[in-house]
């Protein structure tokens, strides 16, 4: 690696001063010494610094002529001779460790790029302990390896990864232009699985890094994005108002810097809003206009999506079931994906259901439930993962199911025929299992469970009430006990099975994050202290999570207890 023209440069002094020693000695001994450091001056008096191997690191992985596996050879040779020159422990050696990764993963060796940007991590870690390297060697290495992690299929993994990113770039106040990206990859992450509160949190997070530290081109882009997914979770977490506020407050500060393009999510999620608020004539209006602003951005999804939701509207609040069916047959031409079709089929057989059309709208229950797997059904979805591709597919499920049911419910009130209260009813205690084994699979915060709760009361009320038209006690007695406190009954159980110390450094880990979140509210966004808080929050919190998932591990028996859907029955009650 080195040419003998670099060698030259590298003759040690130390010949000159070891000539000053012997001086005088016997001239024998002394040539034989002399010939012995001529020798050891070809071992170690050779080794370039950091600064020549730093730039033959660099030659070699950015080579434009050099294949990848003449790239890897030659930083592998170079890796032999750091070795040599005892500098397995400075920040060109953990450079060259990252840059082999970095070569394995061009070479699609997934498992190799992962291994050796673990060892760089190791070796950045010791030399922040010495402060020979910053941060911002941590903050690419678990970038690296989220990426790594993440083509690879390793998907726990990669959200770890992502959040030591984030710890060390807080830390460190560095590296936020790959924070801002595993930040933004995170976020939708937790949307999709359902974690509201987490979400929320990492958003907030998101726009004052970008803010304070991230002034780039995407900047505002990546503000927009993370607004959305701020108003979305509090949306979800029925907090319509705080949703609202949220919104209304950005409308106007976007289309001053000229991103009223992105705002079509905003007037999505008013219409919304005030369809719950039932302000239906102002949802229709702010439906519409989300609609148009979709329209020309030419993005289908939203276009399916404000589609259905006014034709929805139409039906259910305006009484125009044949508007209301016109309007989410036209969606559909826009919905390029299983979880928008599902519901769009779903919401066309609620307004069969309106129009007492039941076996039109069992057809399209159906059509529904064939999106994600032709043939599927209430009773075979249980047979399946419940880790689906998103939170929203799994409570479009549910709530599919529970559509299904309550259609039968309602013709049993236009027939009397008592069968279809029996198929009602079977139908609701399989959507109750399947809730069940979300909320196991998926590994909820409690938080995000509150959301869970709601979803789950919709299909309770109404199995209780076809009970109560069945006269059916037993059954009515198990969905009354299913319905009773069940976020109180998940907390009993949870401490049931953790251990005294494990619950004491959960309470005063809360009690830190709680604190925090209290002076969060008291310090303007625009001070410094106020992301010094919110980088204590952030450990905290990434705290609380790996001290909740340990207990999980280390008691086998928490998750078959914590979901118990096997309640005493009736008459076991009465003996």
């Amino acid at each position: 690696m080195i040419s003998n023209s670099d060698k030259s440069k590298y003759i040690c002094n130390d010949i000159l001063w070891f000539i000053r020693i012997f001086f005088g000695f016997n001239r024998a001994l002394f040539f034989f010494i002399l010939i012995l450091l001529f020798f050891s001056s070809n071992i170690f008096c050779q080794c370039p610094d950091n600064n020549f191997f730093k730039a033959e690191i660099n030659s070699i992985y950015t080579s434009q002529t050099k294949k990848p596996e003449s790239q890897l050879g030659e930083l592998l040779q170079l890796l032999k001779e750091m070795k040599v020159c005892h500098l397995a422990e400075d920040s060109s050696f953990m450079y060259l460790l990252q840059k082999i990764g970095g070569t394995y993963y061009k070479l699609s060796n997934y498992q190799a790029a992962i291994d050796y940007t673990k060892q760089s991590v190791l070796v950045a870690e010791k030399c922040n302990t010495n402060h020979s390297c910053n941060m911002l060697a941590l903050v690419h290495d678990y970038y690296n390896l989220f990426y790594y992690y993440n083509v690879s299929g390793q998907m726990e993994n990669k959200y770890a990864a992502i959040d030591s990113c984030i710890v060390y770039a807080l830390k460190g106040n560095t590296g936020f232009d790959r924070v801002i990206p595993a930040l933004t990859d995170k976020i939708n992450y937790l949307f999709n699985k359902g974690e509201y509160s987490l979400c929320n949190k990492d958003a907030k997070l998101g726009v004052d890094i970008i803010q304070k530290y991230y002034h780039s081109k995407d900047s505002i882009e990546y503000i927009v994005l993370f607004v959305i997914k701020q108003a979305h979770c509090l949306y979800f977490s029925r907090d319509f108002s705080g949703a609202e506020k949220l919104i209304e407050s950005k409308i106007s500060q976007f289309k001053q810097t000229g991103n009223s393009n992105q705002l079509y999510a905003f007037y999505s999620l008013l219409a919304s809003i005030n369809n719950d608020k039932k302000n239906y004539t102002k949802a229709l209006i702010y439906f519409q206009t989300a609609y148009q602003a979709c329209l020309i951005l030419k993005y289908k999804d939203g276009c399916a999506q404000n589609l259905q939701s006014i034709g929805l509207l139409y039906a259910k609040n305006f009484g125009y079931y044949d508007k209301g069916l016109k309007y989410c047959f036209s969606a559909l031409k826009y919905a390029d994906n299983a979880s928008d079709s599902l519901y769009i089929f779903q919401q066309v057989g609620n307004i069969y259901t309106l129009k007492r059309m039941y076996d039109s709208a069992q057809y399209y229950f159906q059509k529904a439930f064939n999106r994600l797997k032709n043939g599927m059904n209430e009773t075979t979805m249980l047979k399946n993962s419940f880790q689906f591709p998103g939170f929203n597919l799994l409570q479009n499920l549910s709530d599919l199911t529970t559509d299904k049911g309550n259609t039968y419910v309602k013709e049993y009130y236009d027939t009397k025929n008592k069968n279809f209260l029996k198929e009602a009813l079977g139908i609701y205690k399989k959507d109750d299992i399947f809730l069940a084994n979300i909320k196991t699979d998926q590994h909820l915060q409690f938080a995000s469970n509150l959301v869970w709760r709601t979803t789950a009361r919709s299909l309770y009320e109404h199995a209780i009430e076809a009970c109560y038209a069945d006269n059916n006690t037993d059954d009515a007695f198990y969905f009354f006990e299913k319905s009773r406190a069940v976020l109180l009954n998940d907390q009993i159980n949870e401490q049931r099975w953790t251990a005294d110390s494990d619950i004491s450094k959960q309470a005063a880990v809360k009690q830190t994050i709680a604190e925090l979140e209290q002076k969060l509210e008291t310090v303007p966004t625009s001070s410094d202290d106020y992301l010094a808080i919110q980088k204590k929050l952030y450990t905290n919190n990434q705290q609380l999570i790996v001290l909740v998932d340990n207990i999980k591990n280390r008691n086998p028996l928490f998750y078959q207890n914590y979901l118990d859907t096997a309640f005493i029955t009736i008459t076991q009650l009465r003996k």
